[in-house]
């Protein structure tokens, strides 16, 4: 268990498989974006995207999402002899991003946000997905304000480059030692936070070994389990 000499003042969250099921999000976000490029750019095939998306990743060492789809756009868009590239970039990046954004949050998250904003804590989120806060339901917005960190905003690095979480702590104005990091990657978010001593808790549903994962500080395996654990670590109940 961290060290309460200084309490929590801040908590980050991750996005996908945190906060809601991120396959299920981009499956839906795929197909609208699909269904938009078959109405109005229909000879960007589902095929032609595909491949052509496979290959721009294969070439950059970035996770950039939203810059490679818009790389793939592009290269598409080109090969079929589209002409009007900024439109076809402009409006297919909306209609993908505006449903990427829109998730069905897992059951307790809203609860969750609303208990740490009663105690007046700083929000935020380090993600490496590509998910936009101006297409975000009410009550993300309203939580997690200026601080979101991502790769788009980072020069393309992902976590757990420590790069993205020292940026989270710089947007808080937090020690890292008064914020604590929520994820489900024991990876990219457990041992990325712990790095630059972030406090850490684990969302995972499969039955872990807690001697093995040292970098977690608790484990959980909901959202809606975490404010029993800052609750312990404060030893005051919310």
């Amino acid at each position: 268990m961290p060290s309460l000499e200084n309490g929590i003042r801040g908590v980050t969250f991750d996005l996908d498989d945190t906060l809601w099921c991120g396959k299920e999000t981009l499956r839906r976000a795929a197909q609208v974006f699909h269904e938009h490029l078959e109405r109005s750019y229909p000879l960007i095939t589902q095929s032609l995207f595909e491949t052509t998306w496979a290959s721009v990743m294969a070439a950059s060492a970035m996770r950039d999402f939203t810059a490679l789809r818009q790389d793939t756009l592009i290269k598409c868009a080109r090969s079929v002899g589209y002409e009007q590239l900024d439109n076809v970039v402009a409006t297919s990046m909306h209609t993908f991003l505006a449903a990427r954004s829109s998730p069905v949050l897992f059951e307790g998250v809203e609860r969750v946000l609303q208990r740490l904003q009663e105690r007046q804590m700083r929000l935020g989120v380090i993600t490496n997905g590509n998910c936009q806060r101006k297409y975000l339901p009410p009550i993300l917005r309203g939580a997690f304000g200026d601080v979101w960190v991502a790769p788009d905003s980072s020069n393309g690095y992902s976590k757990p480059h420590r790069v993205l979480f020292e940026r989270a702590l710089s947007l808080l104005k937090l020690d890292a030692s008064h914020v604590v990091h929520v994820g489900d990657d024991y990876i990219c978010d457990i041992t990325g936070a712990k790095a630059v001593g972030m406090r850490t808790i684990w969302i995972t549903s499969d039955p872990v070994d807690a001697s093995m994962y040292p970098d977690a500080d608790a484990i959980v395996r909901s959202i809606a389990e975490i404010i029993a654990v800052l609750e312990t670590w404060s030893n005051v109940k919310w």
